[in-house]
């Protein structure tokens, strides 16, 4: 009975031995993932951050140019109503001219 304890104890102290290092093995490999888990975060986080200041200076961008577009356009409107008004100022002239030597001339 002896020698069935001692093979017993032998046995439980080598399966003991086994489990500590493949719990050693599996704590290292939890400290290694966490350690890939926070600096793939990390990573992921200033990809995030550097995409919305991107995403940020292109809306930025978009609306100055809008804004010029717009500026551009009020002043091209602006021309052209003051050619419009112009045109209509000399064709008025024009035509009180006319009508003013029509009737000199049919006097």
């Amino acid at each position: 009975v002896s020698k069935g304890e001692e093979e017993l104890l032998l046995s439980c102290s080598d399966i003991r031995q086994r489990l500590i290092e493949s719990s050693n093995k599996l704590q290292d490999l939890s400290v290694a993932h966490t350690s890939r888990s926070n600096k793939t975060l990390s990573t992921l986080e200033s990809s995030i951050a550097s995409s919305k200041e991107k995403m940020a200076a292109m809306v930025s961008s978009a609306s100055e140019a809008l804004y010029a577009a717009r500026n551009t356009q009020s002043q091209a409107r602006a021309a052209h109503d003051e050619l419009i008004q112009q045109w209509k100022v000399s064709s008025l002239d024009a035509s009180n001219y006319i009508e003013y030597r029509s009737k000199d001339e049919s006097k």
